[in-house]
C-alpha cells in the first residue's frame, strides 16, 4: 500500500503485512514526522486506545526522626556518662592507664611458655656454635675462631660409604646380542636405502635428465644412455578440429613428428591431454606412434581421435609418453 506523510506529503510504498490489521506507528524518512498509520480502507478509524498506565506505587510514610538533643547551657555541667558495667572498651580513654590483670594464673602460663621458647632458641644456638667451633679449628694447633674444645674430645672416624652405592664399583655393561642385532638392522636399512636411490636414478633417468639436463653428463660418465624422453624429436604443424560421426562428436588432433637429430631415434608414445580453464587435466588419450623408429631429418605424421571430448576442455597439449620398459 502507499502511505502519505501528513506533514510533508511524502509518499512511500509499504507492504500491507508490515502495517498489520490494527495499524502501527511509522516515521517519515524525509521530515521525521511520526504518526499511527492504519491499514488501507481503515484510515478514518481511530487507533486503538493505549493501555492504561500502571498504578503509581505508594511511597512509605517517612519515619519520624528523633528530636535533637538540646545543647548544654553555658556554665552548665554536662550530665555524667552512664555506667558501662562489664562492657570492654575498644581503646582506653586519654590519660587512662590500664590496670594489670587480676588473673595471675593466666599470666603465669603465658610467661612459662615464653620462657620455654627462649630456652629452646638458646640451646639451639649453643649447639650450632659448638659445631662451627669444631669446623673452624686450625690443623696447625693455633687458636680457632670460636671456643676451643678439649683435646680429649673425639668424634671418631666416619663410616665409609658402602661399595654398593659407589659408581666406580659398578661393572660396565658389555654390549650383548641385542646391541649387535640392532647394529645389523641399521646397516641393512642403510644398504636398502642406497639401493633404492640407485634403482630410482637408473629407471627414472629420462625424467631426471628432462628435469635436470646437467645430469646427462653424470650418466654418460657411467656409460648409461640417459637422454630425456623425446630427445631429438619435435612436434610440428599440430592442428585440431571437431567433427560429427554417427551423432558423436569427435576431436581430431593431427600433426607431424620430426627427427631433428643426426641419428635414428626410437619414437615414444603420443599423449593428448585436455585441460580446463583452471589448467587441470580433464581427459587424456595415449596412442602408439606412426612408426617404431624415425631416421635422422625425417618426419612422420600422427593423428589422435577423442570421442565425446569433455565439455570443460578449453585447450589441448600433445606430448610424448614412455613405452613400457622405456622409462
Amino acid at each position: 500500500m502507499i502511505i502519505t506523510c501528513p506533514a510533508c506529503s511524502a509518499r512511500f510504498n509499504v507492504a500491507d503485512h508490515l502495517i498489520g490489521t490494527t495499524g502501527r506507528s511509522v516515521r517519515c524518512a524525509k521530515c521525521g514526522h511520526k504518526w499511527h498509520q492504519m491499514p488501507e480502507g481503515m484510515e478514518g478509524m481511530a487507533p486503538p486506545p493505549a493501555p492504561p498506565a500502571p498504578p503509581t506505587p505508594k511511597r512509605p510514610a517517612p519515619v519520624a526522626q528523633p528530636a535533637p538533643r538540646p545543647a548544654p547551657m553555658k556554665g552548665q555541667m554536662p550530665s555524667p556518662l552512664p555506667k558501662l558495667g562489664d562492657i570492654p572498651l575498644e581503646m582506653p580513654a586519654q590519660g587512662h592507664v590500664p590496670l594489670p590483670s587480676m588473673d595471675g594464673a593466666e599470666d603465669d602460663v603465658d610467661l612459662s611458655a615464653a620462657l620455654d621458647r627462649v630456652a629452646g632458641v638458646v640451646a639451639q644456638a649453643d649447639a650450632q656454635h659448638a659445631f662451627e667451633s669444631v669446623g673452624s679449628k686450625k690443623s696447625s694447633g693455633g687458636e680457632s675462631s670460636g671456643q676451643d674444645l678439649p683435646d680429649d674430645f673425639d668424634f671418631g672416624d666416619a663410616e665409609p660409604i658402602p661399595e654398593v652405592f659407589s659408581k666406580a664399583s659398578s661393572p660396565a655393561k658389555q654390549p650383548g646380542k641385542r646391541g649387535l642385532f640392532g647394529g645389523l638392522i641399521i646397516l641393512l636399512a642403510f644398504i636398502l636405502f642406497l639401493g633404492g636411490l640407485a634403482a630410482g636414478a637408473y629407471f627414472l633417468r629420462s625424467q631426471i635428465v628432462e628435469l635436470w639436463p646437467d645430469a646427462a653428463v653424470f650418466y654418460e660418465e657411467l656409460g648409461i644412455e640417459a637422454e630425456a624422453l623425446g630427445s631429438g624429436l619435435k612436434f610440428r604443424n599440430v592442428t585440431s578440429e571437431r567433427v560429427m560421426e554417427n551423432n558423436v562428436e569427435i576431436l581430431v588432433v593431427r600433426g607431424v613428428i620430426a627427427n631433428v637429430s643426426d641419428k635414428t631415434r626410437d619414437l615414444p608414445l603420443v599423449k593428448l591431454s585436455l585441460y580446463d580453464s583452471a589448467n587441470l587435466v580433464v581427459q587424456e588419450k595415449i596412442m602408439p606412434p606412426p612408426e617404431r623408429t624415425l631416421a635422422a631429418n625425417e618426419i612422420a605424421g600422427f593423428k589422435v581421435n577423442v570421442e565425446s571430448p569433455a565439455a570443460a576442455a578449453r585447450r589441448f597439449e600433445v606430448t610424448f609418453a614412455p613405452r613400457p620398459g622405456q622409462e
